[in-house]
């Protein structure tokens, strides 16, 4: 039967009813049939399940100063294009449950329905477990209210929008939601379909903020969105500022620019912690498949901008016309363009047009540029933009000209400060290439770019201070192996010997630790260098396992080289044969060591039938997990295709336990002798210190990086007990020694760094 909620209404009852029931034969004697109330015009009070579903057969608006609840389970169907107006101060709570959500649909998809329209409405509104779909506002005036927010139109309310799927709606803006004059929270819901599309372009798919909107958006997964124009995910335009933060922004498309996230006209976000994946652009001039950024300064911070594609420009980022934003500490990998226009370029990032951009911290890799005329597979700019980018780590990237950076056409004032820049690759300038453009470059590491590390066109750069493959003429530059501790594993941490240590650019800012800048995007912390070191020592020099699974032992030797006792971390990680790092294979460990103390448990590590074959990297590391790490170690084993045995079904790291594992026990000192050095590192001299459990001849002598006698220390017969000798380094260059001390058949050895 059928029910009608009209605005001819009693004041205090809110709705007519006209109720039947109908009893059924026996054999359907425990089924009703479900009722129906058409509603149109004012609307208020409670919307209970049991009277679902609700048809809407004209607009309906709950006026000012008044409330509708609408209960779990509840069913509103549009029965044409019909719009849902929330007035000044009414409150509407649609609050769902995960297991019984609210509906709002249209009887004929193709016909639609206009949308909630939130209208200066109470901030205390509630859209919570509802399903929207098949909201169309697509038709008006170009940019009237009337096509913005196919979904949701927010104006003047700051509410919230929560664990709601919007999915299948249109409108020429936002085809979602809408956002202006309003700060509404917007998380946790699954946003995707929706399609923005109108003659002379439409703004935010999914999203769009307009006009001092400055919403939260956050824990969102919004994918699938479609614009014809910009702004595939989210758009922000006109001095607003929402935090977009923690959202999956993926398979999103703009034909123009920013596929996944569009800043425009002083639309200035802070995107923080966000994965925005395979997105993208696509017409002759598509900029920005992940991020295209306009005519403002966002802050771009700590995402991951991956796998996207712009087709002439910045197929991770793009900032273009006078935007002065900020990307910061952001992972941006895989990335593309493919564009035919010998100007145009940026796999990874592109700044464009007059930005003076600050690209700090980030981690560019893998980003590529696919034509033959492409330019800057990591970083490209161009047109007068002044952009300043330090501390970040640009490797294997690839274009035509430019692999890791290209720049064009600014002809002072960039800054290239604190990079490194390894492993890239183009037909031309595999680090770097620079035409009509005089940047400063210093405290840079550019090392094993292919095919050359940096070419310059009608450009007069100043590079100072850095570490440059083949060397490069200027004040500082060196030419030296980096030491980083394992490239091949992308981890371009310096080792305790670099010789890019302390070797920037004197009058740089000091680096965290308080010493003289480092060379490279990674500074190597002296800060009270507890002089902890780890080697891992396989029982066997070839480890191959069979296909079924398998294991291998090893020892870990962990040992404090210093005078004085030192609380650490020890963990084990991997890497795998696709590249990318498992792990901790140990868990983290705390360990106690007393001064010269020294452990080398035995460990067993299994490897399942189910792990890739290939060549694995197992690496142990001490210091303070995860990030600081003052040694490391590592050996090789292989998975191989063939071999049958047991089917091992885990990984597991077993064996003998660390001292101190789970108790604060102290490690003791090893019964054999103790070889030491304090200060270390050290500048020009320092205190070599031996302990002997008995007489011995000894032998302590230095040697150099190329096992170059550097001095004889001690030779001859020495009595038990603790003996010292000074190594006095005035007249050596910086660097990393070894002393090596043999007393008996025993034989130890320990690294040495000088620092000048």
């Amino acid at each position: 039967m059928r029910r009608i909620i009209t605005d001819q209404i009693p004041e205090n009852k809110g709705y007519i009813m006209s109720k039947s029931i109908v009893v059924l034969t026996a054999v359907m004697a425990a089924f009703s049939l479900a009722w129906a109330t058409d509603v149109t015009g004012p609307v208020s009070g409670i919307w209970a399940t049991g009277q679902s579903p609700y048809n809407v057969i004209g607009d309906i608006n709950v006026p000012s100063g008044q409330s509708l609840i609408i209960e779990p389970g509840v069913q509103i169907v549009f029965q044409g294009s019909y719009k849902f107006i929330i007035n000044q101060q009414a409150t509407l709570t649609a609050v769902g449950t995960l297991a019984d959500s609210i509906i709002f649909t249209a009887a004929n998809p193709l016909v639609g329905w206009r949308g909630l329209r939130f209208l200066d409405a109470s901030d205390s509104c509630r859209l919570e477990y509802c399903h929207i779909t098949h909201g169309m506002a697509t038709s008006g005036e170009y940019f009237s209210a009337e096509v913005k927010g196919g979904a949701i139109h927010c104006d003047g309310v700051d509410m919230t929008v929560r664990n709601c799927l919007i999915e299948r709606c249109k409108a020429f803006h936002g085809s979602a939601i809408y956002v202006t004059a309003s700060n509404p929270l917007i998380e946790l819901n699954t946003i995707q379909y929706d399609t923005s599309t109108v003659n002379g372009g439409s703004h935010g798919s999914a999203i769009f903020c307009f006009g001092n909107a400055h919403p939260t958006i956050q824990g969102n997964i919004i994918r699938y969105n479609y614009s014809n124009w910009s702004g595939g995910g989210i758009a922000c335009e006109e001095n607003s500022s929402p935090l977009i933060t923690m959202n999956v922004i993926e398979y999103n498309y703009a034909y123009q620019v920013g596929g996944g996230i569009l800043c425009y006209e002083d639309g200035n976000p802070h995107i923080y912690q966000n994965t925005i994946s395979h997105n993208w652009t696509s017409s002759s001039e598509g900029s920005g498949g992940g991020i295209h950024v306009g005519l403002s300064d966002p802050v771009i911070e700590e995402n991951i901008i991956a796998h996207n594609h712009g087709k002439d420009y910045g197929g991770g980022v793009t900032f273009n016309y006078y935007s002065n934003g900020q990307l910061l500490n952001n992972e941006i990998y895989g990335n593309y363009i493919q564009t035919y226009d010998a100007t145009n370029g940026g796999g990874g990032v592109c700044i464009w047009a007059q930005c003076n951009t600050s690209v700090i911290g980030n981690t560019i890799h893998d980003n590529y540029v696919n034509s033959t005329t492409g330019r800057g597979g990591g970083i490209y700019w161009h047109s007068s933009s002044v952009p300043s980018i330090q501390k970040n780590l640009i490797y294997n990237n690839n274009a035509h000209y430019g692999g890791g950076i290209y720049g064009l056409g600014s002809f002072s004032g960039v800054q290239i400060t604190n990079n490194t820049i390894a492993l890239n690759s183009a037909t031309n300038g595999g680090g770097i290439y620079l035409e009509y453009t005089h940047p400063c470059i210093a405290n840079c590491i550019v090392w094993n770019n292919t095919p050359d590390q940096i070419l310059l066109l009608t450009a007069h750069p100043s590079i100072i201070y850095s570490d440059i493959s083949g060397g490069w003429p200027g004040v500082g530059n060196i030419s030296e192996d980096p030491l980083f501790i394992n490239p091949s594993a992308y981890d371009f941490s310096l080792q305790s010997g670099s010789p890019c240590i302390n070797a920037g650019d004197p009058a740089s800012p000091l680096d965290p630790d308080g010493t003289c800048a480092d060379m490279g995007a990674i500074y190597y912390d002296l800060s009270g260098i507890p002089g902890v070191e780890v080697t891992l020592q396989p029982d066997s020099l070839s480890i191959q396992i069979p296909a079924s699974g398998g294991s291998f032992d090893y020892h870990a030797v962990i040992t404090n080289i210093s005078a004085y006792p030192q609380t650490c971390n020890a963990w084990i990680m991997q890497c795998t044969p696709s590249g990318t790092w498992q792990g901790p294979m140990l868990e983290p460990v705390f360990l106690i060591l007393p001064a010269g103390a020294q452990l080398e448990p035995q460990r067993t590590q299994t490897v399942p039938g189910s792990a890739l074959p290939g060549t694995y990297l197992y690496c142990g590391y001490v210091g303070m997990y995860p990030s600081v790490k003052w040694d490391s170690s590592y050996f090789e084993y292989t998975k191989l295709t063939t071999g049958d045995g047991p089917w091992i079904s885990d990984w597991a790291c077993t064996g003998e336990p660390f001292p101190g594992e789970t108790q604060n026990n102290f490690i003791l000192p090893p019964s054999s002798f103790i070889l030491s050095a304090s200060p270390n590192p050290f500048n020009p001299s320092t205190t070599i210190a031996i302990a002997l459990p008995e007489a011995a001849r000894v032998h302590l002598a230095i040697y150099d990086l190329s096992g170059r006698l550097v001095s004889d220390l001690i030779s001859g017969w020495r009595d038990a007990g603790a003996h010292e000798v000074t190594f006095d380094a005035s007249g050596l260059p910086s660097g990393l020694y070894f002393a090596r001390l043999v007393a008996g058949d025993i034989a130890q050895t320990r690294k040495l760094v000088l620092l000048k």
